[in-house]
C-alpha cells in the first residue's frame, strides 16, 4: 500500500531510542458510506449513534496534484479527494467539484491505516478529535543517498506517538515553584502575572 510522502519531520525520543516522525492533528469526520468494521469509530452523542472516520492531517505539508487532502468546506461525502488540478485558490477534484484551498489540509493517514488498538483507543477517548500526534516515517532512498519520507507501515497500520502538551511543563513549573516553599500555583499567578494596583 502507497503512503503518503512528507517534507516536514522531526525526531520523537522515548525508551525504545530516536524515532523519525511527522506532527498531524486527528480528526474525526462525519462518514457518509456504508460503515466498515475497522474502519470507522461509533461515537454516542446525546443518544444518537454517529458514524465518524479518523484521519490524520498536516497544518504544515504544502499540497499538489496527486495528493490526498480534507476539506473541511465540502460536504461530507466530498470532504477526502483526490487533487486533479491547483489553480490559484482553489483545488479540483477528480469529480471536476472546486473546493477554496484555504480548507483544505493535506491527509498524512487514511481510516484503513488505523489499527484495532488505535481505533479502541479513539472509543475509549484517550485519542481525542483535533489531538495533536506523531505518526511514524520511513526513509526513501538508494544506499546514502535520501529522497524523502512518507508515512511508515507495519501491518499496514501506522505507528503513533503522543505530542507533549505545553500544559505539562507549565504543571511541573507550578509543582517546583510549590516544593521551593515559595507557595501555591495562585500565589506564582499573582506575582508573575498580575497587574500592579493602582495608588
Amino acid at each position: 500500500m502507497a503512503t503518503t510522502k512528507v517534507k516536514n519531520t522531526e525526531t520523537y525520543k522515548d525508551a525504545q531510542g530516536e524515532h523519525l516522525v511527522a506532527k498531524g492533528k486527528l480528526l474525526l469526520i462525519e462518514n457518509s458510506e456504508v460503515y466498515k468494521i475497522g474502519e470507522l469509530v461509533a461515537d454516542y452523542k446525546n443518544t444518537i449513534l454517529s458514524i465518524k472516520r479518523p484521519i490524520i492531517i498536516s497544518e504544515t505539508e504544502e499540497i499538489k496534484v496527486g495528493d490526498i487532502v480534507y476539506s473541511s468546506w465540502s460536504l461530507p461525502e466530498r470532504s477526502i479527494f483526490t487533487v486533479k488540478e491547483i489553480k490559484e485558490n482553489q483545488l479540483t477534484d477528480t469529480n471536476n467539484y472546486y473546493h477554496p484551498s484555504s480548507y483544505c489540509k493535506k491527509v498524512l493517514v487514511l481510516p484503513e491505516q488505523f489499527s484495532p488498538k488505535h481505533l479502541q483507543a479513539i472509543v475509549d477517548g484517550k485519542l481525542k478529535d483535533q489531538d495533536e500526534v506523531y505518526v511514524e516515517l520511513n526513509q526513501t532512498g538508494w544506499m546514502d543517498k535520501v529522497y524523502g519520507y512518507c508515512i511508515k507501515l507495519t501491518d499496514n497500520h501506522i505507528k503513533l506517538f503522543p505530542v507533549k502538551k505545553e500544559q505539562e511543563t507549565w504543571n511541573a513549573i507550578f509543582r517546583n515553584y510549590q516544593l521551593s516553599g515559595e507557595g501555591s500555583y495562585s500565589t506564582w499567578l499573582q506575582k508573575h502575572y498580575s497587574p500592579p494596583l493602582k495608588k
